[in-house]
């Protein structure tokens, strides 16, 4: 099962990428309590998990990074005993910021745990209205991110202006 999302986005790559990669290092912080720090989110980097599944059982995922290019391609592989769920995050500049494009191809190992006919087709559309809603969260919480970083960095420059300021009238008295 393929599902693709293309999103034109006003932040730059490079912003949206070092959002995706501090949200993830977020998310492993939370779900297996282990420090990770940016640079470590790279091609190679791999870790196991567990996941229940809808019916209750515990199933161990590897998640592993195939490639990080920063701003322009990120590639994760989730592996499981069912399936093999490989996901591309593709950053394409443009004038206004840039266009994402979210893919995911999920390959099941064995064809009964594939859905078909007519909840294949229903899968299909609520993965990719999910996708959707993902991708637009995030965005939104990478406007967010931006704006109070924006707002961090005014304050900040605004305390080294004051510093400055009593620093020049100490001087000069």
């Amino acid at each position: 099962m393929q599902v693709e999302v293309t999103k034109d986005f006003d932040v730059t790559a490079e912003q949206f990428y070092d959002f995706m990669v501090k949200s993830i290092c977020e998310q492993i912080q939370e779900e297996l309590n282990l420090e990770v720090d940016p640079a470590q989110i790279k091609a190679g980097y791999t870790h196991k998990m567990k996941s229940t599944t809808k019916d209750g059982n515990v199933e161990k995922i590897r998640y592993t990074i195939k490639e990080a290019k920063r701003a322009e391609k990120f590639v994760t592989v989730f592996t499981s005993a069912k399936r093999k769920t490989r996901c591309s995050y593709t950053f394409v500049p443009t004038e206004k910021g840039c266009k994402f494009t979210y893919a995911v191809d999920i390959n099941f190992a064995d064809s009964k745990y594939e859905p078909k006919g007519f909840r294949g087709k229903i899968s299909m559309i609520s993965a990719r209205n999910r996708a959707a809603r993902q991708i637009n969260a995030s965005y939104d919480a990478c406007k967010k991110d931006l704006k109070e970083q924006a707002k961090e960095n005014k304050r900040l420059e605004k305390e080294a202006r004051k510093a400055d300021s009593s620093e020049n009238q100490e001087s000069e008295a």
